[in-house]
């Protein structure tokens, strides 16, 4: 009840935006009813079309996407806002093939967002030691605070990663990564937008707790679209519900399967041109 209150994201003063993932893609265009071919638009042949960057307004019309959005249709903008990943050889928006959902940006993207927005600082989270071990192109994470794109004159994108000795549950034998976490903060004489990071060590010894998932299990503590976690969690009231997705799951996968068939028709109508 406490997630389906927050937000999506935050904007703290006038020039700093605060959220889990990353960069986010406009919303799909709404298909036309009528006239020739239903009024539907023919597929390029040229291949899928270039992702198209997202704005505040499209952020702050957008759906929670539901207990756990998948990125598809009306929760599109949840998923990319949650999963999105920076990367500093990418020009633009690219869909984020390392997760399957989300999109991964550059720091052309970032100096496009910024500028457009009018925001000088991005504070993220979402990538901790173990995620950057696997990206060494990419700042560590193991003082809980890097800056991954600073663009000049423009403003900077920054990673804040709040869990010391990350992970929280191992395995007998297996070792945590001993990182710092951190914490931003964040002053009015700079509007807000001028991070000031402090790390901090985990307590030792760690408190004893039970997980809440399998450990012994891969994937059981996954929560994305393909994890164990959202079968456990998904709302079944077939409305808005008390998780603010503004729909339904079974309604959005009507969406999805509509949408699915028309780009079934439009493939069979270029192919009969």
């Amino acid at each position: 009840q406490l997630g389906a209150a927050l937000p999506l994201a935050a904007l703290v003063g006038p020039k700093t935006l605060v959220l889990h993932g990353g960069l986010f893609r406009a919303p799909p265009p709404k298909r036309a009813r009528g006239g020739k071919n239903g009024g539907r638009k023919k597929k390029s042949s040229r291949g899928a079309p270039a992702l198209v960057l997202g704005t505040l307004a499209d952020l702050e019309a957008a759906s929670k996407g539901g207990v756990d959005p998948d990125g598809e249709g009306t929760s599109q903008i949840a998923g990319d806002v949650l999963w999105s990943d920076p990367a500093p050889d990418v020009t633009g928006l690219v869909p984020n093939d390392n997760r399957g959902i989300g999109t991964m940006f550059g720091p052309d993207a970032v100096k496009e967002f910024m500028l457009t927005n009018e925001i000088a600082l991005v504070l993220r989270s979402h990538e901790g030691p173990d995620a950057r071990e696997d990206r060494p192109d990419l700042p560590s994470v193991q003082d809980g605070f890097c800056v991954d794109h600073d663009v000049k004159g423009v403003g900077k994108l920054c990673t804040v990663f709040s869990a010391p000795d990350y992970p929280q549950f191992v395995e007998e034998g297996e070792q945590r990564y001993n990182n710092q976490g951190a914490y931003v903060v964040l002053t009015a004489p700079g509007e807000f937008c001028d991070p000031a990071p402090r790390s901090f060590h985990a307590v030792k010894p760690r408190p004893k707790c039970q997980p809440y998932y399998d450990i012994t299990v891969g994937g059981s503590d996954e929560e994305g679209p393909d994890g164990n976690l959202r079968v456990l969690h998904e709302p079944d009231d077939g409305g808005e519900g008390e998780y603010g997705s503004g729909k339904g799951e079974a309604q959005r996968e009507e969406e999805i399967a509509e949408d699915d068939k028309e780009e079934e028709e439009d493939e069979g109508d270029e192919e009969g041109s």
